[in-house]
């Protein structure tokens, strides 16, 4: 028999996956330039390589079931700045097409 936590854990990880995948469909398809959308999805890759990369480095170091609180405030520590740091840049991109159009930015 399958353990229940496991199964909640799977389907977790899809529908977490999902979110991700939709929400980057949906800022892509919002995009109003084509420098927003290379932004868009270059920082959608390298955010999913940073998390893949520490999920397995948390996996394939610790014994099952010890996983260290660190790994996890380490993980959110790590990821508060990078998106503040990636809406910045965005909303630069954004600005930076609008004035070149000749939109009002006030």
């Amino acid at each position: 028999m399958t353990h229940p936590g496991f199964i909640g854990g799977m389907i977790g990880a899809f529908i977490g996956l999902l979110g991700g995948a939709f929400g980057t469909y949906c800022s892509y398809r919002n995009a109003h330039s084509l420098r927003e959308r290379r932004w868009i999805l270059f920082y959608a890759g390298a955010l999913l390589t940073l998390i893949g990369g520490f999920v397995a480095m948390v996996l394939f170091l610790f014994p099952p079931g010890t996983m260290p609180s660190w790994a996890t405030v380490g993980i959110v520590a790590l990821l508060i700045p990078l998106q503040i740091l990636g809406i910045r840049h965005l909303t630069r991109l954004r600005q930076e097409g609008l004035a070149g159009k000749g939109a009002d930015l006030t």
